[in-house]
């Protein structure tokens, strides 16, 4: 799970497993209801699924970039994912390299690392460097980086992920729904702060006020691409031997379904960032 430049999936994702095993996994079937809740409100009707007033506000200006007409476009879930098939079908290789390089290391990690922590936490490093690069290609290719000369941006990086990532952590353990709530709010941090060279604070304030309107449509759109990320947890949890190295085929399955999760939540914040590029965010009141 990742909205900002250290993901939850980054910071967390050893702990998080760690601790899920030894409490057998008990809010699985939370998210999966946590899903189902969130996509019954992402309807048509929804004044959080859809903006069609005219330009005449904070809601229209955070929407899709307006019509000629002076209306706003809707605001979907299935419009966030079209989004997202776009940009993987224009900018495939950076995705495509990370994914096979995260995947062969963690599987290597989860074969011969003999299960111990401290080996499981060196796929972070590497996962950190692989959301940076893989977001300012993306950027690169959508003509949204504009932040070459600017210093700092690997600090405000690393601080945002540490903060946001411990804060989504914590609204994952408190009944799921606050830490999907907080990582939708924070998704475009990231891209703000490697595109535009914004610092921490003002990334996390400006990500806040400009996925206000849509915040339920993006939170829906995060639990559905994150479910891959849960049958990667259920295999750990369920499927890994208790002590021991896993069986190269389940550390597969189980990297490739996890990395598939992260590479896909970094490329749809790019996709929503690039949507909502054109949002006045900064005159915007905050929620």
């Amino acid at each position: 799970m990742a909205p900002a430049a250290i993901s939850a999936t980054s910071i967390a994702r050893t702990i998080q497993m760690r601790r899920w095993r030894r409490a057998g996994g008990g809010r699985f079937s939370s998210l999966v209801n946590a899903a189902s809740k969130l996509r019954a409100l992402d309807t048509p009707g929804s004044p959080h699924g859809s903006v069609t007033s005219p330009l005449d506000g904070d809601i229209c200006r955070a929407s899709f970039r307006p019509r000629s007409d002076g209306a706003c476009m809707t605001f979907h879930t299935n419009a966030l994912f079209r989004r997202i098939a776009a940009l993987v079908r224009a900018h495939p290789l950076p995705g495509l390299l990370w994914f096979t390089a995260l995947v062969a290391l963690g599987t290597a990690v989860d074969v011969f690392g003999d299960g111990d922590p401290r080996i499981q936490f060196v796929i972070t490093i590497p996962e950190i460097f692989a959301h940076f690069a893989i977001t300012g290609a993306l950027l690169r290719g959508e003509e949204l980086h504009r932040a070459w000369a600017m210093p700092g941006r690997v600090a405000s990086y690393i601080g945002l992920g540490i903060v946001t990532g411990l804060a989504i952590m914590i609204g994952l353990f408190l009944l799921i729904l606050p830490g999907l709530y907080l990582y939708a709010r924070w998704v475009v941090a990231t891209p703000l702060v490697i595109g535009e060279g914004a610092s921490m604070s003002e990334a996390m304030s400006r990500s806040w006020r400009r996925t206000r309107p849509a915040a339920t449509s993006i939170t829906a759109a995060l639990v559905l691409i994150n479910l891959p990320y849960v049958a990667g947890l259920f295999a750990i949890l369920y499927l890994y031997p208790p002590y021991g190295p896993a069986p190269l085929a389940l550390a597969l399955a189980a990297n490739a379904l996890f990395f598939a999760s992260s590479i896909g939540s970094w490329y749809f914040a790019v996709a929503v960032h690039a949507l909502l590029a054109g949002s006045d965010d900064d005159r915007s009141a905050p929620a």
